[in-house]
């Protein structure tokens, strides 16, 4: 099944040239654009008040950046447990197991399960949605999607790939949460 949802999904591919531009563009630049606007929201959020909590007697510059700092670390943290299962679990991408595929680009030997870009952008979203106002919940689980399908589409990932690294992310975000209450 999960090959059949790949090529059903890959198929896609290599049928127009704008559409495998906008592929290659979602699968590898809007990533870095997702975390500019991210951190550019950010460093809005956090530096743009001047008001005190009323509560702890602190700027909320403070309160913000901790919130920051925990969704930061909660995603590398999550992403960092997805790069220790790719070394000990190999798993060879579509471009290297199949023939009859449209790949747009390579990326990588091995070190297919689970996505390290779908885990990534997963674990920002999810973690996101304690921490930040909903619309950006919103902005990053969309960019989290578009990615994750453009690189099933481009030929460099599974779609079980993408479904692990969506559950990792979910457990993992759901771990944290219980570790670190939000306050």
């Amino acid at each position: 099944m999960n090959q059949e949802i790949f090529y059903f999904l890959n198929n896609i591919a290599s049928q127009y040239v704008w559409l495998d531009n906008l592929i290659i563009f979602c699968a590898q630049w809007l990533p870095f654009l997702i975390i500019g606007i991210f951190v550019g929201y950010c460093a809005l959020r956090a530096f743009s008040f001047e008001a005190r909590n009323t509560w702890r007697d602190e700027p909320i510059w403070k309160g913000f950046l901790r919130k920051f700092s925990i969704i930061f670390g909660s995603t590398f943290l999550i992403w960092g447990v997805s790069q220790i299962i790719n070394h000990f679990y190999y798993s060879p991408r579509p471009f290297i197991l199949l023939e009859d595929l449209n790949v747009l680009f390579t990326h990588g030997n091995g070190d297919s399960f689970p996505s390290g870009h779908a885990t990534f952008f997963f674990s920002l979203a999810f973690t996101s949605y304690y921490y930040c106002h909903k619309w950006i919940f919103n902005l990053l689980l969309i960019g989290a999607v578009i990615v994750s399908f453009s690189r099933i589409i481009s030929g460099v990932h599974w779609p079980l790939d993408i479904l692990g690294a969506l559950v990792l992310s979910l457990v993992g975000v759901y771990l944290i949460r219980k570790i670190i209450p939000n306050k």
